[in-house]
């Protein structure tokens, strides 16, 4: 199984919980309802596998945690016709990112996105293999999505969820 993709995930942000400690009842709530978002999206799918959980089963408070997601092989995934994820498909395969990663990239936003606007998650980030960054705001107002490519060249384009 091959790396494809490093996937950062925050917890849901509230400063009225900075103070307390990282082990406070309320950050590990946080946290399991991180926990179970992810579990949702990435067991029991045939997308993608994942390589490494990282903290995210774990039993204390973790603001940020990173999974690693490998292929599955032939998997196929069926086209996310959302009008920013389009876009990125477009902007992803001018720069040569193969089509298989760019759709695997749609679909994580997809499903991390509609967990970001259900309030279970925060913002979120993609790493490519060759280190291009992609930066997803949660999806409400105005969010963007952010693609820092390998060359130094920034590109930010506006999306909106529809389940």
């Amino acid at each position: 199984m091959t790396k494809v993709l490093t996937v950062g995930i925050y917890r849901i942000q509230d400063p009225q919980y900075e103070v307390l400690p990282k082990n406070s009842k309320e950050l590990v709530r946080l946290h399991d309802l991180r926990k179970t978002a992810l579990h949702d999206v990435f067991d029991n799918q045939e997308i993608t596998k994942i390589i490494s959980w990282g903290n995210t089963d774990d039993t204390t408070s973790h603001e940020y945690v990173e999974l690693i997601l490998g292929t599955m092989g032939a998997a196929i995934i069926q086209p996310i016709l959302i009008a920013g994820l389009k876009k990125l498909g477009e902007i992803l395969a001018e720069k040569a990112v193969e089509e298989t990663t760019s759709e695997l990239v749609k679909w994580v936003i997809f499903k991390l996105g509609n967990k970001a606007k259900e309030n279970k998650i925060s913002e979120f980030s993609i790493r490519l293999k060759d280190n291009t960054l992609i930066q997803v705001d949660p999806p409400q107002g105005n969010s963007k999505i952010r693609i820092s490519f390998k060359d130094g060249e920034v590109v930010s384009i506006k999306y909106k969820l529809e389940k």
